[in-house]
């Protein structure tokens, strides 16, 4: 064996660690040849890059964490040294002994929030053809090499090119120092000269047979059998898992996307970083391949190199950390979640107490972690905290708000609508924003004794708050194994990824995420659960379908969806002063009730029972849980338009003397009245129940109406809804003095006989083809309106004659519920 292979006996460092002082530890590896694939297991590294913008905030992140390592060797300075290398000291100055290191396994993640202004068309700052950008993005990933032949012939070349690698070139022998690099794609070929090819031939293969341009010799038998025996296979940079390329060192780009993650950033926005400061990522000590020491922090400023100017006032300059590591494992930090209901979790900003987090140190002492890091990212941030309210709602009941400390004030507005074709103004009282509506939905909040271990690293100023929030908890006083994290929840529809990082001598490594809602690669904890990553819990019945639809279809009718998005009904409402935590169904149309005169509370509760069995909901608001009457006041990028409500109101309300005046109507023979309109609005959304509350008596005195004010409820607001009657022709006429409601075969009282579009308060019934109109009495009609029907044939009393078959019917069919 030659000298120079002889020396080049290949070692692996590693860290060992005892009290706050560090020392290098080497791990001893078997003598091999150079040029040979060895297993290095037992070994860890990670590296963490963490950016932030000089102008707007813009951030980013990437977490590498590998897991055991193949190590090939190539001297190729120390072969250009031998005396029969032939090559000038020019050409031996550029080179180096390289040790190439390749994680048997490589979990990575990115993630982060940019910002700017975008051009379309080159125009003027403030222009139309300007808009802002806030880009945020979050993809992980892993990759498993294939396992090492136990024939190991020259098998570098199937590796590199294949994952993520760590290269170590060392030019110590030529006094230049020793670098290391990170690279996703492990392409390390070295083009050289043919004088440099053919030294590396006969150190390979033993004769003098060059290679064609690069270092290796693709060609070589050994190499092709295993191709062709699919052992490995040939896999192109385009199809890597991961995508992300840090090269630090000289000139080299940190790109971010490339390639098959380019689906992040919106069309020409990204952001490429050159390195300002050129000096490769130095080893902190070098004295030979027997004490490397694969571990430190840099800082590093880099400038943005923006595609064509087309990103105008955004960050012109970056500054970056790097902490890398390589090393022996040195134990864990694991988050994990403490709540038992974590699989199921959907957040629930009624609910004031806090989710509940664990971090733990494994197999480590807290007296050698410096400190721990606990950060929520990719944070919704969505107006107000539900689809039809602000936090000050949680507060209209006690009067101040427990948020920002100040009183919840109540300012009257006034809405315009029309009830009987006349114009009135219904008056309301809306309250006033608070500081939480516009701040991110989820947060850390720094108060009481829970938090007593931790401080808010990048507190969030000027909030208004009684306490302090922010998105990043330091503990710099690690005095114990295990810790608490308490997460505050704002929004129906927050979400947020939580991740944990230990500093240890100096450096901070990425944590371990455990448990149900731990992503696939280990890096955070979603919250909630949401694997498809569309901003919806997986736990909700209608997670998966698009965000922006409205398209519930187990309702049978022509006109499809209820006015709000699959979004907005996941983030859900809060009805009658309490946040919806059922949320609302999917798979169900809901139509939103406001009772404006207070009095049908327990009326609309059985319409809504009655309505449920048939697929629709009921949901009853509050005055100040609509706006201008609208139920998804509360902006959200995936509305589609404004939904109104129902209101319903009682004959008797002061409001409605304008309209008895002007028309002429008599309240008290109305049994009740509503709009029929092409859709819910403010010109046709008005039911009228012509009885007070707790007047049943009076009520089913009434020649219009023999059955009690819920049924009432559920017609009217059927009409509102878009349902005819069954059909026309029954009439008002005078028998013995009497004025009596006459009933006529494919009239109002025609078709299914429980239908609620169905009238039941007939006197008389008009003999078909009778000449002169003879009048029977109408039987008594006991038969309970309870659905709508789905057919025009009569049922009841309508099934073997009498009224017959509905001209109208199908009323389900007829139901639309869209505002817009």
């Amino acid at each position: 064996m030659p000298d120079f292979k002889m020396a080049f006996l290949c070692r692996l460092v590693a860290w060992a660690f005892a009290g706050s002082s560090c020392f290098v530890c080497l791990q001893q590896l078997p003598a091999h040849e150079p040029f040979q694939m060895i297993d290095v297991p037992d070994t860890e590294g990670s590296l963490l890059v963490t950016g932030t913008g000089n102008r707007t905030g813009s951030t980013f992140q990437i977490r590498y964490r590998f897991e055991g390592f193949y190590l090939f060797s190539q001297p190729v300075l120390t072969l250009a040294e031998q005396p029969d290398s032939q090559l000038s000291s020019d050409e031996i100055h550029d080179l180096a002994d390289y040790t190439y290191l390749f994680p048997k396994f490589t979990t990575l993640s990115v993630d982060g929030r940019l910002h700017g202004v975008h051009s379309h068309e080159g125009g003027t700052p403030g222009a139309d053809s300007f808009s802002e950008l806030m880009n945020e993005f979050s993809v992980s990933d892993s990759y498993q090499l294939p396992v090492l032949p136990k024939r190991t012939p020259v098998v570098a070349p199937l590796y590199q090119g294949h994952g993520p690698g760590i290269t170590i070139a060392d030019r110590s022998r030529v006094g230049r120092g020793t670098t290391l690099h990170f690279d996703a794609t492990s392409t390390r070929w070295m083009v050289a000269t043919a004088k440099r090819n053919a030294l590396l031939a006969k150190a390979m293969h033993g004769d003098d047979t060059p290679p064609p341009k690069s270092l290796f010799w693709r060609a070589d038998e050994r190499i092709s059998k295993h191709f062709n025996d699919g052992v490995y296979t040939s896999t192109t940079v385009e199809d890597l898992p991961i995508g992300y390329s840090v090269n630090l060192g000289g000139s080299s780009i940190l790109s971010l996307p490339t390639t098959r993650l380019s689906r992040i950033t919106a069309t020409g926005y990204g952001i490429n970083l050159s390195i300002v400061d050129g000096r490769a990522i130095q080893a902190d000590a070098f004295n030979g391949i027997d004490q490397l020491k694969y571990q430190g922090v840099r800082t590093l400023t880099a400038e943005t190199d923006n595609d064509l100017n087309t990103i105008i006032d955004g960050d012109s300059a970056y500054s970056i950390r790097l902490d890398y590591r390589i090393g022996i494992p040195l134990g864990d930090v694991i988050l994990r979640p403490k709540e038992q209901d974590e699989e199921q979790f959907l957040p629930d900003p009624g609910w004031d107490l806090p989710r509940r987090y664990t971090v733990e140190l494994k197999d480590i002492a807290p007296s050698d972690v410096d400190a721990i890091r606990v950060r929520l990212k990719q944070v919704s941030r969505h107006v107000g905290i539900a689809t039809n309210a602000g936090n000050h709602v949680r507060g209209v009941e006690r009067g101040s708000c427990r948020d920002c400390g100040q009183p919840v004030s109540m300012t009257p507005h006034s809405v315009s609508c029309e009830v009987a074709g006349q114009h009135l103004s219904r008056q309301y009282d809306g309250y006033d924003r608070c500081p939480i509506d516009t701040l991110p939905d989820v947060l850390f909040r720094l108060e009481g004794d829970n938090e007593k271990d931790w401080d808010l690293e990048d507190p969030i100023d000027g909030t208004g708050l009684q306490y302090k929030i922010g998105h990043v908890l330091i503990c710099e006083n690690v005095d114990r194994n295990e810790f608490e994290v308490n997460v505050r929840i704002l929004d129906g529809a927050a979400s947020a990824q939580l991740s944990v990082e230990a500093k240890i001598n100096g450096v901070w490594i990425p944590g371990i995420a455990e448990g149900v809602s731990a992503n696939s690669t280990g890096d955070y904890l979603m919250l909630p659960i949401d694997t498809n990553g569309n901003g919806i819990g997986d736990s909700w019945a209608g997670d998966g379908l698009a965000n922006d639809s409205d398209n519930e279809g187990s309702l049978r009718s022509a006109v499809q969806g209820d006015g709000l998005t699959n979004f907005e009904e996941y983030r859900s409402v809060f009805s009658r002063g309490m946040f919806y935590s059922t949320r609302l169904n999917p798979h169900h149309r809901e139509v939103f009730v406001h009772d404006y005169s207070l009095g049908f509370a327990s009326q609309l509760n059985s319409v809504k029972s009655w309505y449920e069995k048939q697929n629709l909901s009921l949901i009853q608001l509050k005055d100040f849980e609509t706006r201008d009457e609208r139920v998804n006041w509360q902006d959200s990028r995936f509305k589609r338009g404004d939904q109104y409500a129902i209101i319903v109101m009682d004959s008797t309300d002061p409001l409605l003397a304008s309209v008895s005046s002007d028309t002429g109507t008599d309240w008290s023979r109305v049994g009740g009245q509503a709009t029929l309109g092409e859709r819910i609005c403010p010109q046709a959304n008005t039911a009228i129940i012509g009885a007070a509350r707790n007047d049943a008596e009076r009520f089913a005195r009434q020649h219009s109406m023999n059955e009690d004010v819920s049924r009432t409820l559920a017609h009217e607001i059927g009409h509102v809804m878009g349902c005819k009657h069954h059909g026309e022709g029954d009439y008002w006429d005078e028998v013995d003095g009497q004025r009596v409601l006459v009933a006529v075969q494919g009239g109002n009282h025609s078709g299914d006989a429980g239908c609620f579009m169905r009238y039941q308060q007939a006197d008389k019934f008009r003999i078909p083809d009778s000449v002169a109109g003879v009048l029977a009495d109408y039987p008594e009609d006991l038969h309970k309106r309870d659905h709508f029907c789905e057919g025009r044939r009569g049922t009841g009393i309508n099934g073997g004659g009498w009224c017959g078959d509905a001209t109208n019917g199908r009323c389900l069919h007829q139901i639309r519920l869209r505002s817009s």
